[in-house]
């Protein structure tokens, strides 16, 4: 009989292909974690281990409760350029009541959305599947949801309190959704945006880095001049011989639990590693080392992502620009944003702005339309608004770019409604 099913075993694995074996939703876990010293006394501590076991944290930063305004904000956290954890400021609000699987299954099926799926060699693909699909296959499969906010959301996310006015509320320039399920690490990277980083459901935990050791971490640009990147090793084998500097690089920790956020500078090196189903809400905005908070009296309460002035959002199945504020105007505001903090925008940076709201000019050739003259290409849009031989956009040059021009740049920047296929196979 034993040998019959040995058989079977071998000769027969189509009947457990689909065999679905959902992921750990523990969120019992030591952070910081203990350093153990080898029984040899001759290997690193932390040799080939995540990131935070190289050596001892500094400690927990920075931390507050939820009553903090926007000016203390501010003054406290965003001016000092440190990371800091708010204690409940989600508590309360619609996506953690509303938002279990259910609700955006039932409410979301049809709508397309982005996802990555981890590879075994622990680099990333990309695809678009539907809602239902990511939802009946993320707790078992290695996917999930890095997306700007889905636009039928928006009404249910709140503008918090202390970036509902003032300076940052100006700079806000995108609302991101990020869902996964079980143990889900991302590579230490930097934003070219400040964020607050809100937590649903879950948990997260944060190595935190400053700045000023970028340069132990071989980090990669996006592109150059993003001010994005990321280091390139495997962020849970560390080879401590290869980088023996990790050894000595100080660093903090941080945990969120649902309705806790976090506030990580722009260029901030940061690792996160998200446990359980975990489901997050983060809040971009370009920093400026300037503020002022006189609307904050008479700043709406309960604003929502939907009547706020956040310039990307989630719609058709791709991020764009939202379509009640492509105007000339509204440009002009983002581009002066998109200089900050040098004064300038390069091509290249002008290139990737364009290519991100409207993917139809990644591959621009003139010479495959039939007449040039009815298309132009980003090259040619730059130089409308920057001066006569210059290889920069400054300020002053946004500020007096022609009406007529920002509105050609509209025009670039709104592709047509997409009708691609939802994928549902990765």
């Amino acid at each position: 009989m034993i040998q019959y099913l040995i058989l079977f075993l071998v000769f027969s694995p189509v009947v457990f292909a689909d065999v679905k074996f959902p992921k750990d939703q523990s969120t019992k876990h030591r952070w910081p974690p203990l350093i153990y010293k080898h029984e040899s006394g001759r290997i690193p501590d932390g040799h080939l281990r995540p990131f935070g076991y190289q050596k001892k944290s500094e400690g927990k930063a920075k931390e507050f409760d939820n009553t903090l305004t926007a000016a203390d904000f501010y003054d406290r956290c965003v001016k000092q350029k440190i990371p800091c954890i708010f204690q409940d400021v989600m508590n309360g609000t619609e996506p953690m009541q509303k938002w279990d699987d259910g609700f955006i299954e039932s409410n979301l099926a049809k709508l397309n959305v982005s996802v990555e799926k981890f590879l075994a060699d622990k680099s990333k693909q990309k695809a678009k599947v539907s809602i239902r699909h990511f939802i009946r296959n993320y707790h078992h499969k290695e996917i999930f949801i890095r997306s700007t906010m889905l636009k039928e959301l928006e009404s249910d996310v709140p503008i918090l309190p202390m970036i509902n006015c003032g300076t940052i509320k100006e700079s806000l320039v995108e609302v991101v959704l990020w869902a996964s399920s079980g143990f889900t690490p991302s590579r230490l990277h930097y934003d070219a945006e400040s964020q607050l980083h809100c937590l649903l459901d879950g948990r997260k935990d944060f190595v935190l880095y400053d700045p000023k050791y970028a340069d132990i971490f071989k980090l990669e640009e996006t592109y150059r001049g993003s001010g994005a990147g990321f280091c390139p090793w495997n962020p849970e084998i560390i080879s401590v011989y290869e980088n023996p500097k990790l050894s000595k690089t100080p660093w903090k920790w941080a945990t969120l639990w649902p309705g806790d956020c976090l506030y990580v500078p722009e260029g901030y090196l940061h690792q996160v590693r998200a446990h359980g189903r975990s489901w997050s809400i983060a809040y971009h905005w370009i920093h400026s080392d300037s503020a002022s908070f006189d609307d904050c009296g008479s700043a709406t309460k309960d604003l929502r992502l939907s009547e706020a002035d956040v310039f990307w959002t989630y719609a058709d199945g791709d991020k764009r620009i939202r379509e009640d504020i492509v105007t000339a105007s509204s440009l002009r505001r983002y581009l002066l944003l998109l200089a900050r903090p040098t004064g300038e925008i390069s091509y290249l940076k002008f290139y990737h702005f364009v290519i991100e709201a409207n993917e139809n000019y990644r591959d621009f050739d003139e010479g495959d339309i039939e007449d040039p003259t009815e298309v132009i290409s980003p090259q040619d849009m730059f130089r409308k608004i920057s001066p006569e031989g210059a290889d920069v956009i400054r300020t002053e040059d946004i500020e007096s770019a022609p009406e007529e021009a920002l509105q050609e740049l509209a025009k670039m920047v709104t592709p047509p409604h997409s009708h691609e296929k939802v994928r549902d196979e990765l």
